[in-house]
């Protein structure tokens, strides 16, 4: 599939807008799923060692919060902080091994514990596809931005990881 062909483009117009209190409960949800996912993933205790215990590998795996993963398909970049207020995000980017491929997804997912005037809800799901020129497409705090969150935590689980 070319980087340029969006596949099925409904599931990024077509979708219906989250009530506030479902997307507390769904960020929350996902944020949960995929933290436990990457705790179970093979390379979490060797990247998080590394990344934070020895000093020689900090620089390729860690840089300003994000865990490089190498998979077999993809290459994917994963990022995790609390930040004021006690905001939790998490941020997952897949990216094509294949350097012609420029399709890039990410998906954030943000839970809170105190309305701002910025924030209007307690959780947010954004999901993003950009191409290497900058076109972008995102969908926020929709049924379609669940449901594409949940697919590329699925392909994070179905990428053969290398040995």
């Amino acid at each position: 599939m070319s980087s340029r062909n969006f596949s099925k483009p409904t599931q990024l117009t077509n979708t219906k807008l989250l009530e506030p209190v479902q997307c507390e409960n769904e960020a929350s949800r996902l944020l949960h799923a995929y933290l436990d996912t990457f705790r179970e993933a093979p390379e979490a205790g060797r990247l998080l060692k590394e990344a934070y215990f020895d000093y020689n590998y900090k620089k390729e795996y860690l840089q300003e919060n994000v865990l490089f993963i190498h998979r077999s398909d993809y290459l994917w970049f994963f990022k995790y902080f609390v930040g004021p207020g006690h905001e939790r995000t998490i941020e997952l980017k897949k990216r094509s091994t294949d350097k012609n491929e420029e399709l890039v997804e990410t998906v954030t997912l943000q839970t809170r514990i105190h309305y701002t005037v910025e924030k209007t809800t307690l959780g947010d799901t954004i999901y993003t596809r950009t191409l290497g020129d900058g076109i972008a497409m995102r969908v926020t705090n929709t049924t379609g931005a669940v449901a594409l969150a949940e697919k590329l935590l699925a392909a994070f689980k179905n990428d053969r990881v290398m040995h």
